[in-house]
C-alpha cells in the first residue's frame, strides 16, 4: 500500500494596504505556489485569523474595541485552531486502508461495477468515459485491506469537453471533478502532519494602538510549533482597523 502523502497548502500573498484582501501567490509563470512544514503552519494561522467568517469582523467594526478584547479574541482563535488540529490527528484510523470506487451509468438498472483497484488514499482518475453521459459513483471504505463497508457516499458527474459544462461536487469525504472524457476524485484520508505544521504553544499576543491613528491596532502574534521553532506573524503585520 502506498504511503499517504503529506498535504501541501497554497501560499498566500498579503497586501501592504490593510484594506486589500489577501490573494493566492503566483509564480512568475502564473502557477500556484505551495508551502509545507513551518511555512504552512504560518499560512494556515493567517487564514484562521484573517477571513470573512472570523468573529474579528464584528469586533473590528466596533468603535469600542480595546487592546484587551483583541488579545482575548486572538487567543480564542488560536486555541480553536490548535483544537481543530488535535481533532484531525485523533480522527486517524490505523485500520482504515482507503476508499474503493464503483460506477454505473446514471438512471439505469445496471449494477455498480468496481472501477478502482488498490484502496485510494489520495486521488483517483476514471478515464475513457463518454462525454455527455452521466455516471453515478458509489464509494465505500476499506479496512485492513479486506473489509469493505456499504456505500458511504454517492455522486453523479457528466464528463464534457466544454469547460462551462464541467462541474465540481463536494461530498463529505470525496471531491469529484468532471472533465474531458474522465472524472477525477480526491478523497479525505487519514491526514499526516509534520511536527513543524502543528501548533504547540502560544508564546505571546500583543495589540498596540497606533500613535497617529487611534482607531488602528497592530496585533503581533508569536507561536511555537511541535519542533520548538517559533513563528512570528508580526512580520506579516496583521493590521486590525476599526471603522
Amino acid at each position: 500500500m502506498a504511503t499517504p502523502p503529506f498535504q501541501y497548502d497554497l501560499k498566500v500573498e498579503l497586501k501592504t494596504d490593510p484594506w486589500d484582501k489577501a490573494t493566492l501567490q503566483l509564480s512568475e509563470t502564473g502557477d500556484l505556489q505551495t508551502v509545507e512544514g513551518h511555512e504552512k503552519l504560518v499560512e494556515q494561522l493567517l487564514r484562521a485569523i484573517v477571513n470573512d467568517d472570523t468573529a474579528l469582523t464584528e469586533m473590528l467594526n466596533s468603535t469600542a474595541v480595546t487592546e484587551r478584547q483583541l488579545r482575548t479574541l486572538f487567543n480564542l482563535v488560536l486555541r480553536n485552531f490548535k483544537q481543530n488540529q488535535i481533532d484531525e490527528v485523533k480522527k486517524s484510523d490505523p485500520d482504515f486502508s482507503g476508499f474503493v470506487f464503483y460506477r454505473k451509468a446514471a438512471g439505469t438498472n445496471e449494477a455498480f461495477v468496481k472501477v478502482s483497484t488498490d484502496p485510494i488514499i489520495h486521488k483517483f482518475v476514471d478515464n475513457n468515459l463518454d462525454n455527455g453521459t452521466e455516471y453515478t459513483y458509489g464509494t465505500a471504505k476499506v479496512y485492513r485491506n479486506v473489509f469493505e463497508s456499504a456505500f458511504t457516499e454517492k455522486m453523479s458527474l457528466t464528463p464534457s469537453a466544454f469547460l462551462t459544462k464541467q462541474t465540481v461536487l463536494i461530498g463529505n469525504d470525496i471531491v469529484g471533478f468532471s472533465q474531458n472524457r474522465q472524472c477525477t476524485f480526491y478523497v479525505n484520508y487519514n491526514r499526516r502532519f509534520k511536527a513543524s505544521e502543528l501548533l504547540d504553544k502560544i508564546i505571546s499576543i500583543s495589540a498596540q494602538q497606533d500613535d497617529v491613528e487611534p482607531r488602528r491596532y497592530i496585533v503581533q502574534v508569536v507561536v511555537q510549533d511541535l519542533k520548538g521553532n517559533e513563528a512570528s506573524i508580526a512580520a506579516r503585520r496583521l493590521v486590525a482597523t476599526t471603522l
